[in-house]
């Protein structure tokens, strides 16, 4: 797990106080439609705070099975000892921190055990590690004020350094979207992305007015299969709230 290993070794914050990081105290003050692409771009550049289990090898038996040792349950319960959050069913997101506060709220909220301990690390190692080793997710101050998704595309951004486009600035987006859907789906106007809350976006779903319950249920099952089947929208659309809205007739 070379990510895991770059991510506790010594680093260059042996003195960080726990602060919380300018550059995301910053993109936290933006307003609301605009804080998810600044804490994007802060991500580039900030200190976070990650949650692990100090531990040591536990050897191995005369039969050359693992030694008996203690085994982390709940956010823990991964090789890597570091926390995850519950994202979609299958899915984790590594938990990572502004500051000290944030992770502090946190592990009490959910009794995450004493022996973990806030390890300070670059934003941009945090983002690899989600995209090498886990979900290609990250959740920044999960069950703050401030929480927000990282998605895949968000993260390999981070990760890579590369420009990231926001899912409601991408018009490729809707075109393949509307592509992938079936010829025929009576009842569906027009569909748009919108900015969201904690770094999801919105997906509005515009339909007529006056639609069968089962022309509803149609039109919302073949979106969630073209959210998960087709690969552009796939990559880059993976946190993400689906909203109808009913169009005049």
């Amino acid at each position: 797990m070379p990510y895991v290993d770059s991510l506790l070794r010594e680093n260059p914050f042996a003195g960080d106080d726990g602060s919380i990081d300018p550059l995301l105290a910053q993109a936290f003050e933006a307003p609301i439609f605009l804080r998810f692409e600044n804490v994007v771009d802060a991500l580039s550049e900030a200190r976070v705070l990650v949650g692990a289990v100090p531990h040591t090898d536990p050897g191995r038996t005369a039969d050359g099975t693992v030694a008996p040792h203690e085994v982390a349950t709940g956010p823990l319960a991964q090789p890597d000892g570091l926390i995850r959050v519950n994202f979609a069913p299958g899915r984790r997101a590594y938990a990572v921190f502004s500051g000290a506060e944030a992770y502090n709220f946190f592990t009490k909220k959910y009794e995450i055990s004493a022996k973990v301990r806030p390890v300070p690390v670059h934003a941009v190692d945090a983002a690899r590690l989600a995209i090498t080793r886990g979900d290609g997710l990250l959740v920044l101050d999960p069950s703050t004020a401030h929480q927000c998704w990282i998605g895949r595309a968000a993260c390999a951004a981070v990760a890579t350094g590369e420009a990231w486009v926001p899912p409601w600035d991408d018009d490729a987006l809707v075109e393949h979207i509307m592509a992938a859907l079936p010829s025929s789906l009576p009842g569906l106007d027009h569909i748009k992305i919108d900015p969201g809350e904690n770094g999801a976006a919105f997906l509005t779903v515009y339909m007529l007015a006056g639609m069968a319950q089962e022309q509803v249920h149609a039109i919302v099952d073949a979106l969630t299969d073209v959210l998960s089947t087709e690969p552009y929208v796939k990559a880059r659309l993976d946190v993400v709230e689906l909203r109808p809205f009913w169009s005049a007739d």
